[in-house]
Order: C-alpha cells, then structure tokens, then sequence
C-alpha cells in the first residue's frame, strides 16, 4: 500500500487528474470494453464483457501443475470423510476451466488452431485425467465432467469435436458426467423443459466408452429413470433439483414406496439463492437450507406432546402442510377449505400455461393427508368467527392466503393509483384465473416482474384478445433472471405476438390513456 501510495496521479490546480496519467490508469481496467484479452481462462464469474483470448500452448502447463494440487488435497479429505462413513471421488470440471481457452470458436486464427484428432485441448484433457489419478490413487474415483454441446446455434463441427474428443479419450476416467452448453435446457424450468431433456443430445456416449455414464435432466419419475438405465443411455441418474424436493428419494424408490416422493416441480426457486447470495429453499421441501440446525429430521418429526386437537382453516399449500405435519405427528386435524377445491393457489396456478406440474405440491400434501385415520378433511366450509370458536379446537391454525391488489401498489409503485379511469376495467390474476378474461385489447401491467405476468399475458392471448405487456423493468418478468428463465419468458411471449413495453411507469396522468 506503501508503494501504491506514490503512484497515485496528483491532482492539478483546478482539481483534475493529468490526463496523460488519467489514461494510463483507465488502461489498467482490463475488464472494461476497451479492455485487451490478457487472460486464457473462461468468462464464468467475469460476466459477458470479460474477452478471454486463446491459450498457448507454453500455458498450458502452467495449469495443470495448478489444477493437480487439487486432487491431492480432495484425496487428504477422502482420508477424513471416509471416518465418518463417506465415499468421496474427484470431479474434473473441464468445460467450466479450460474449455474456453482451448476452444475453436476461442481460437480463430487458422494458423495457430490446433487439429483436433493431434490438438492441444485433446491432450490438455488426457494429463490431467492422468495426473489426478496419480494424485489419489486408488482411493478415489476420478470423474469427468464433459460438455457434448446443445448450443441452439453452435456449429455443427464444434459438436463433432467436442465428441470426437471424447471419443478418443473414453476410457481414461472413472466415470463421465456429461453435461450441455445450453444452460437453459440443462436448468430449464418445467414451464419450458421437460424432464429428460438432455438424452438428445448425449445419448450416442454409452456407445463409445464402456466406463459408467451419469447425466442430468430433472428427473421426477422413477420409471423415467429406470428407462434411461435399462435403455443403456446412462447407468447413474443425475438428480440435483429432484433431490432438493426430495433428498430421500433413492430410498424411496428403493423401499418402493414411490408415492412418497415429493416430486420436483421445475419451478427453479431453489436455483435463486445462487444469483441473491441468500440460502437455498424449495417451494416443495420446508426443510431444505435447514440442515445446519441440530436435534431434528426433516423426515421424522417428533410424536404429539399432547393430546390436543388442532383447527386448520384454509386448505391452500400453507395449510395443506400444517395439516400433513401435525397429522404426522399424531394430533388430531380438522381441515376446513371455503371452496369445494383444495389447493389454494396452487391448484389455481397450476391451470395456467406451462404450470401444470406445480400441482404436485398439493398433490403430495393430500396424498399423505388421505391415508391419516386422525385428520378429517371438510370442504365448502366458510367460517365466520362463532364457527371457529364452536369447533372448540385447542389450537387454531389460520392459513387463508391473500389475495392480489387491484389499485397498482407494487414493486416500483409504492402507493396506490388514486385516480384510476372510471370506465376502466380492472382486472387482477385472481379474475384471470377464476376465468373472467377480458374480450377486448388488454395492458397488462407487470410490476411484480416474477412468472405471474407472463402467464397471464399467455392466458389472455389465447383467447385470441391482443395483449400488450407493460413493465418498469428493462426487460419483461425481469426477476425470471434468477430462476434462469428471462430469456425463454420474453422469447416465448414475442412468438405469441404479444407487445413488450419496457421501463415505463404508471403514474396518474397516465391512467386511462
């Protein structure tokens, strides 16, 4: 700091820098769009304005001496992990490390390109291979990670290369877990993507290695997965987001008890925490981020304390796991829901389009809720206060969810719209989904900038009304960023024909315009 301190440009009298030094310090941002390419490595963590120029080849060994500390140190944590009943193994991150550098579309100068059956990256990716297994021994498993491509508009022959280079290397590790470019697909949301969705483009690896093959793809079904195993795509199922629902879900399906499986519903809330930096929840799993509290379980919950009875009131998925939970507990549960449907919300919003297997969070409630001898179930059941006190329950739970605001209060507006149209029809996604859609062309509004807007602006459109979606955001259901889906909301909504207005807000003046 010391020396930093002298190196400071002075300020001159009328308070500026001189601008030759002012120059010279600019130029020391390398990140910035006047930037020069320095550095070889990938653009992960530097967002899209880093440029990574081409590795050469005197660089690459600099890499691997660093990269195979790594595995050293994993096999020194197999050593402590194995004491309390682990089996550890070592993943090789390829794609994510040096794919980029060592790329085709990175290299493009065709004298300096190496080939790919003789190439540098083929070779990069053999050392390292070997080094990490000289590294761990026998000890550890040595896994690769490998992408095959499924860029919508990659270049055929880069997908080639890419499998042609693991071809040529399909013995050396361990075991393959094989992978995508396209992020959209691989955490694609159930909206968009399916379960399964990456055997298109990897299923040709188990014919061209016979080491085991792990891939992913959301898996919720078990007989999904016992296809794809049996089929001879993959031996192992990769299940990360199912897993989150449900991480007791290998037990399950090996005791045979499928029914108990709290089935991902692609909705990608557990994937926000990694872009908020907050902890990690799922709409379909309460427990999931509690792990580090002691003296519970998250499949176990401790038998009833007394013999008390409990009033749930209101049958949406808050009341639907209050009653799951005290019912599994012993107590007994007397569920009342208003209307003749269970679910709430849920069920509501499992009709719109693309949502339809969000209805697992209430059909896993019920599901468990109808095999309990002690929780008694009553619908079209609205209660007024006298009612509930009548019932005479030890304990009351309400869970009467909300409803959604109808005079413009939101995330950009903070205060209601006083001065709305007179003639104005005002909807809100309540109506929509109670199936009073407007029969003329409709604004929708979107200052929540969640899922909600697009939807309903899908809704709308499908019964053939024009539909203009307006927001104070730069980009349609801005907040879709975080559950990796913005970019298949917006593309999704200009395919249906349905206008985006951006970064506007709604103020008084402009109501009935």
């Amino acid at each position: 700091m010391e020396r930093k301190r002298h190196q400071r440009p002075r300020l001159d009298d009328r308070g500026g820098a001189p601008p030759r030094r002012a120059c010279r310090c600019r130029a020391l941002d390398r990140r910035g769009p006047h930037g020069k390419p320095l550095h070889p490595g990938g653009r992960y963590g530097c967002g899209k304005y880093a440029k990574p120029r081409g590795a050469r080849l005197s660089e690459s060994s600099y890499g691997q001496v660093r990269y195979s500390r790594a595995p050293a140190l994993a096999s020194k944590c197999r050593i402590a992990c194995q004491g309390g009943g682990l089996r550890c193994g070592v993943c090789l991150c390829y794609p994510w490390v040096f794919a980029v550098p060592f790329s085709i579309s990175r290299n493009q100068h065709p004298q300096r390109r190496i080939r790919r059956f003789d190439g540098e990256p083929a070779r990069l990716l053999r050392e390292l291979i070997e080094d990490t297994k000289d590294a761990v021994g026998d000890q550890c498993a040595v896994a690769v990670r490998y992408s095959v491509g499924g860029d919508d508009d990659e270049d055929p022959s880069l997908t080639n290369e890419r499998r042609d280079r693991l071809e040529m290397l399909a013995e050396l590790p361990d075991l393959w877990d094989i992978n995508i470019n396209n992020y959209y697909q691989e955490m694609g949301v159930s909206r968009f993507i399916k379960e399964g969705s990456l055997e298109e483009h990897m299923s040709f690896v188990k014919s061209v290695t016979t080491k085991p093959v792990v891939t992913v793809g959301r898996f919720t079904s078990p007989d999904t997965m016992a296809s794809q195993v049996k089929r001879g795509v993959v031996d192992f199922i990769g299940a990360a987001r199912p897993s989150i629902a449900d991480p007791f879900l290998p037990r399950k399906i090996e005791e045979g008890r499928p029914e108990e499986i709290r089935e991902c519903i692609g909705c990608n809330i557990c994937y926000t925490g990694d872009g908020l930096g907050v902890p990690i929840r799922c709409t379909q799993n309460p427990t999931m981020g509690e792990e580090w509290r002691r003296g519970w379980h998250p499949e176990f919950i401790a038998k009833k304390g007394s013999e008390s009875n409990v009033l749930v009131v209101g049958a949406g998925p808050a009341g639907l796991e209050a009653t799951r939970a005290l019912g599994q507990r012993g107590y007994r549960v007397t569920l009342a829901e208003a209307t003749r449907e269970l679910g709430g919300r849920v069920t509501r919003e499992s009709r719109l389009p693309g949502l339809t297997e969000w209805q697992r969070v209430r059909d896993y409630r019920l599901q468990q809720i109808d095999v309990m001898p002690n929780v008694e179930v009553f619908r079209e059941s609205e209660l007024n206060v006298d009612e509930v006190l009548a019932v005479e329950a030890d304990h009351i739970v309400f869970a009467t969810g909300a409803a959604w605001r109808a005079d413009g209060f939101g995330r950009s507006h903070l205060h209601p719209l006083t001065t709305l149209s007179p003639g104005a029809r005002i909807l809100t996604p309540d109506d929509i989904m109670a199936g009073h859609l407007p029969d003329g062309p409709t604004v929708i509004f979107d200052d929540d900038s969640f899922y909600m807007g697009g939807v309903i602006a899908e809704q709308v459109r499908r019964a053939n009304v024009p539909v203009s979606v307006v927001t104070p955001e730069n980009v349609v259901s801005a907040w879709c960023e975080y559950t990796s889906e913005q970019y298949q909301v917006q593309k999704h909504l200009l395919e249906l024909g349905i206008e985006i207005k951006t970064a506007i807000v709604c103020s008084p003046t402009m109501v009935g315009r």
